[in-house]
């Protein structure tokens, strides 16, 4: 998480306004940025299960099979950590 962005989570949590809803995303983005989950490692598993896609549909083809695989949900979306297999 950047300086500035963990500046906005620090004031957000420590302030007492009634709002929330922004005290909440703020303790929910700093929770995610604490175990790792940011946007590099959703990138990276997006692109990680393109490429099996891609594999596995080759994988399909050389076996003379005319299938197209598919990957959908929230791994393909990276909205999952890993070994949560939702």
């Amino acid at each position: 998480m950047s300086a500035v962005k963990e500046a906005h989570v620090r004031r957000a949590l420590g302030s007492n306004n009634g709002n929330k809803r922004i005290v909440t995303s703020a303790a929910l983005d700093k929770a995610l940025s604490d175990i790792g989950v940011n946007e590099e490692t959703i990138q990276l598993r997006r692109t990680t299960w393109l490429y099996l896609e891609a594999l596995h549909t080759i994988h399909q083809q050389a076996q003379d099979l005319d299938t197209d695989v598919y990957y959908f949900g929230s791994r393909t979306e990276g909205s999952t950590t890993e070994d949560n297999w939702s």
